[in-house]
């Protein structure tokens, strides 16, 4: 069987390794900027994965996303999102997060991601357009209530949309399966 991923990996793996890579990068980070440390004050996130099932297609996602305030209010913000869809020979992976966080005047179980997407059709790279993608979580464990909505490229609901993308993609369901969580970290004061 041709698949655009050779290797076979949970999304508790994947979430794994996604954490993984944002403490590396933070330790890169922090050592490339040894003169100047700056604390984490304070931040949250959101994490998982699964199934969402529709008339047409059937696809695998998993994301996660952070954003954390640093002491001299700058903020940081990590973020991954893979959508796989195996009977269109369709994936989109992320690439730059411009936003995570709650959006103004949703709900609290209610998070935003946006920033740029690689699609790829039939093992060809389509190309990198905006996306936005809304999840909102149910609270408990497993799918019941997970839902996601997702616009990519020239789709109306993607603001940083330009009237030149070819490509337009919207996906709105429930989980079927997996899950997603929302994440509170917190830090310790000195």
């Amino acid at each position: 069987m041709d698949t655009l991923f050779p290797m076979r990996l949970s999304r508790r793996n994947a979430v794994a390794a996604g954490a993984a890579a944002m403490a590396g990068i933070g330790l890169t980070a922090g050592a490339t900027r040894a003169a100047k440390q700056r604390a984490v004050t304070s931040g949250g996130g959101i994490a998982g994965g699964g199934l969402i099932e529709g008339p047409d297609a059937s696809f695998h996602v998993v994301l996660s996303g952070s954003r954390f305030t640093l002491e001299d209010d700058d903020v940081a913000l990590f973020g991954f999102l893979q959508l796989f869809d195996p009977a269109q020979n369709l994936s989109m992976t992320s690439g730059e997060i411009r936003f995570y966080g709650q959006p103004d005047g949703a709900p609290d179980d209610t998070r935003e991601l946006r920033g740029l997407i690689t699609v790829t059709e039939s093992g060809v790279e389509t190309g990198s357009f905006p996306f936005v993608l809304t999840a909102v979580v149910a609270g408990a464990p497993g799918p019941e209530g997970d839902s996601l909505t997702l616009a990519v490229g020239a789709a109306a609901a993607t603001p940083d949309a330009a009237s030149t993308d070819d490509f337009a993609f919207e996906l709105s369901g429930n989980l079927v399966s997996g899950d997603l969580t929302l994440l509170t970290f917190a830090f310790d004061e000195e």
